[in-house]
């Protein structure tokens, strides 16, 4: 008995392992996912572009956004989750208790542009100010305490999930460099179905 407990503990590890390195929620300063540099000039409306990468079948993310102490001049609005495939969401990314947001989609394809946090900007945004995902769920941890979390379809078991902010008002030492992307027909459909 002893092992196959081991035997399912040690498969679990690997899984997770495995697939940690491969989801990620990303945020970007614009609709067509091309950049994380966010220029906040003046008062106004902010967005904050959110896109799960990976492969497979999304069926749920847990996870909160709560803006830094650098955005005291911003005021957030509301999540707006992309609707196609979604089926519902608790909670929302502002939460401080050590919540967040619970958000479920119909087993849609990855990746996927989730939607956006909507901020009012009332003033000055200092350089350099980091906005970054974090950990957070609503419903409480389902598998792996302090990490956010993606359910993919299936066995609809919890994988841990990498995540990469937007740097507002960015200079010469602090700009957010994507990665160059390796499959250019990956990123490009992604554009695709969102324009």
């Amino acid at each position: 008995m002893r092992t196959i407990a081991l035997a399912v503990l040690l498969l679990a590890v690997t899984f997770s392992t495995v697939f940690a390195q491969n989801y990620r929620l990303e945020f970007y300063a614009d609709e067509a996912l091309t950049s994380c540099d966010l220029a906040v000039t003046g008062p106004g409306l902010v967005k904050v572009h959110m896109l799960i990468t990976g492969e497979g079948n999304l069926w749920g993310i847990s996870f909160k956004a709560v803006k830094p102490p650098c955005m005291q001049n911003a005021s957030w609005i509301a999540d707006v989750w992309q609707q196609a495939g979604l089926v519902g969401n608790n909670g929302n990314t502002q939460a401080t208790r050590g919540e967040g947001v619970d958000v479920a989609f119909d087993c849609v394809p990855l990746p996927r542009y989730i939607g956006w946090i909507w901020f009012s900007v009332t003033g000055p945004i200092p350089a350099c100010c980091a906005y970054s995902p974090q950990h957070g769920s609503y419903s409480g941890d389902v598998g792996f305490p302090g990490n956010m979390e993606i359910l993919l379809c299936g066995p609809g078991l919890p994988v841990p999930m990498g995540g990469r902010g937007v740097v507002i008002n960015p200079d010469a030492t602090c700009a957010c460099n994507l990665p160059l992307p390796t499959k250019q027909t990956t990123w490009g459909a992604v554009k695709d179905l969102y324009r």
